[in-house]
């Protein structure tokens, strides 16, 4: 069995007063089956109403966006199966179609009328694989559309373009939609420097993996990393590249467990799966060199964090963060010791450990950081950190025991508004955003303790959304009613 340990990193924001009102409660039936939510790059919420159900995926009718204390109607008696807000204020892009071979984008640029576009999707598989309907809320794609294109980093072969990482030996192409032109193109681009990536003294790994961003409309980045043998020291490197192709700067930064070894990262960038160690080892080797440490970029200050997992002979220890300001000098580095052998640490002995990172885009004194125990038990522990953003001293810490129910029982997700599998009780679940928002604040735990969860009632799930606008909290029984409550 394959155990995991994840960390959520959360910008927090101070709640001096609290107050808590209800922006929507409405009944689920025949015309109104399905709603889900997602935030933009604002931390504005929009939701999606749906009066079909179809055996994979709900077809929306109705968008809607929260704005001045209510809900607006955006769209209205039109059909779409996704919904992506573009990272710019009030752009968006809804998705329609049956066949993954022929869909329509249509997007919404600057509030004025629709641009329809139907994009070759074979090409831009990946980015569309993103899509996960089994996430139901919050898809995350910030990375690979913007108001002006949709992006992928791709190779050549000889029969056709694909996305994957072999950047050693195949030419690297930016292939790009143009939403304005209809226009796909491709362009070969400058590889980053492969001789740093490959020496007696680091891990070489039979695929050397990158992970291509999308920074705005006039650049990306490609990211890499060399990591030593012994674990004690790791390079991250971000080419910065123009949409003609060109490196225009490169950034390096070293990163130092400060405490043991590094452990294996597992997170929403690499989506890595694999790892070749040895249980007496005293250091884990990746699958991938982007399999060490994470990153999260304070898109306000410009204020860029590294972090990562320690551990020694793969027993997890704690985690470390860096952070570097926008001219990319060190302003602090900290090391945080996670006690809980049991609960944390012993049990992954041997195995690989994933760290998965979520992010919210807002600039304020306190970051969150979340260490959690294997998910695969079902009594995981989670570690609340909740440090200084000036100096990474921890000002808050709380521990949060939980517990999952792993199964999902063969029910068809399709049909459900909400669904996490962190057990509050016998009829009520929640995702992890609830259980850290009620135990930093009190007025919330004692809302979600106010939830009946009577013998014979259907199940509760209960999501948080922890905003610069709010925290947000999400109830259904995914039958009968939705209500969202604003703190």
């Amino acid at each position: 069995m394959r155990k995991f340990a994840t960390l959520l990193l959360i910008a927090s924001f101070n709640l001096n007063s609290f107050s808590q009102e209800v922006i929507l409660d409405t009944k689920l039936d025949k015309l109104n089956s399905s709603i889900r939510y997602t935030f933009n790059s604002e931390n504005e919420l929009f939701i999606m109403n749906s009066n079909k159900k179809t055996g994979e995926s709900p077809i929306f009718n109705y968008l809607r966006k929260f704005e001045s204390g209510t809900f607006k109607d955006i769209l209205k008696d039109e059909e779409f199966i996704h919904f992506f807000p573009i990272p710019k204020k009030n752009d968006f892009m809804i998705v329609n179609g049956k066949l993954l071979s022929k869909l329509n984008y249509k997007f919404y640029l600057d509030a004025k009328q629709p641009i329809v576009k139907e994009v070759k999707v074979g090409e831009f598989l990946n980015f569309y694989k993103d899509f996960d309907m089994y996430k139901l809320n919050d898809c995350d794609i910030e990375f690979k559309l913007s108001d002006k294109y949709i992006y992928e980093i791709v190779s050549k072969d000889d029969k056709n373009y694909k996305s994957n990482n072999k950047i050693e030996k195949e030419d690297l192409y930016l292939l790009k939609f143009d939403i304005n032109t209809s226009k796909t193109s491709k362009v070969k681009i400058d590889k980053p420097n492969m001789t740093r990536l490959k020496n007696d003294s680091l891990f070489n790994h039979k695929v050397i993996a990158y992970l291509p961003e999308m920074i705005n409309n006039d650049s990306f980045q490609i990211i890499t990393k060399s990591v030593e043998k012994e674990g004690k020291s790791s390079v991250f490197y971000r080419s910065i590249y123009d949409m003609a192709g060109k490196i225009i700067q490169e950034k390096s930064y070293t990163i130092e467990p400060i405490y043991g070894a590094f452990h294996y990262l597992y997170n929403k960038f690499t989506s890595r799966n694999r790892l070749n160690s040895k249980n007496e080892s005293t250091t884990i080797e990746p699958a991938y060199d982007l399999d060490i440490n994470s990153h999260f970029l304070d898109k306000v200050t410009g204020d860029f964090y590294i972090f990562g997992g320690t551990q020694n002979k793969n027993n997890p220890l704690g985690f470390y963060v860096y952070k570097f300001n926008k001219e990319d000098k060190l302003v602090w580095k900290k090391y945080y010791k996670v006690d809980d052998p049991k609960g944390f640490g012993e049990r992954n002995n041997s195995y690989w450990t994933t760290y998965s990172l979520n992010t919210i885009d807002f600039s304020n004194e306190e970051l969150i950081f979340v260490a959690k125990g294997p998910v695969n038990y079902n009594d995981a522990n989670s570690h609340v950190f909740k440090i200084n953003k000036n100096n990474g001293d921890v000002n808050t810490y709380k521990k949060i025991s939980s517990t999952t129910k792993s199964s999902l029982g063969g029910t068809s997700l399709s049909r459900y508004s909400l669904f996490d599998n962190f057990i509050l009780s016998d009829k009520k679940y929640a995702n992890l955003e609830l259980l850290i928002a009620q135990e930093l604040y009190p007025e919330i735990k004692k809302f979600v303790s106010s939830i009946s969860d009577k013998k014979g009632e259907d199940k509760k799930h209960i999501h948080a959304k922890i905003t610069k606008n709010g925290i947000f909290v999400f109830e259904t029984d995914n039958e009968s009613y939705y209500k969202i409550v604003k703190f």
